[in-house]
């Protein structure tokens, strides 16, 4: 059995993921992901967050692969701290993302397996370098990716580039609060996580 993932946008100018489908030869049976708190039998619950906005954008522009597979030789996302790309990074290699294994399942060996289809270069940005994120296209083909907004499947190669462009502009990193020393005393400041 191939891989396959199915993503169901809410459409706009600003896009969400309100649904993804999963299936892969560990998973032959859609692994079904639904936005919410909700929790229904047989689905996880995801909610839109940074990381789940990032994977939207890297799976969307991995889509695109299939129009010019000489493209697969790039990295569908890269960047710094603060990116898209390092959001992903982080989320593939922390202990507590327990919705990956929940959106995507695991494998033989219990590697979530989201892990086996992208691929990461500068894991953690040790060399000062941005991280580079690949589809790994034995694990999961850009044709097998599916992708709907507002419950129309998109076919398209300017439609998919259109969905990436507003996925893109849309995606803020995620931001704490710091407080700095002022001559005027102290003073909380958002600076990005």
């Amino acid at each position: 059995m191939k891989s396959k993932l199915i993503l169901s946008f809410r459409g706009g100018e600003h896009p969400e993921l309100l649904r993804t489908e999963f299936c892969s030869p560990f998973h032959p049976c859609p692994i079904v992901g639904l936005r919410g708190t909700h929790f229904l039998t047989g689905v996880h619950p995801f909610k839109w967050g940074v990381t789940i906005h990032a994977l939207s954008l890297f799976f969307t522009r991995a889509a695109l692969i299939r129009f010019n597979p000489l493209n697969k030789s790039q990295p569908i996302i890269s960047g710094l701290r603060s990116t898209p790309a390092s959001s992903i990074d982080y989320a593939l290699w922390q202990v507590n993302s327990l919705w990956i294994s929940d959106l995507f399942g695991v494998d033989a060996g219990g590697r979530n397996y989201l892990q086996r289809i992208v691929t990461v270069l500068n894991s953690r940005q040790k060399d000062q370098r941005p991280v580079e994120l690949y589809l790994n296209t034995t694990t999961l083909k850009p044709g097998n990716i599916t992708i709907s907004v507002d419950s129309q499947i998109i076919n398209s190669e300017l439609e998919l580039r259109l969905l990436a462009g507003r996925l893109e502009r849309s995606w803020r990193p995620l931001y704490k609060k710091s407080v700095v020393q002022t001559e005027g005393g102290e003073e909380s400041i958002l600076v990005a996580a």
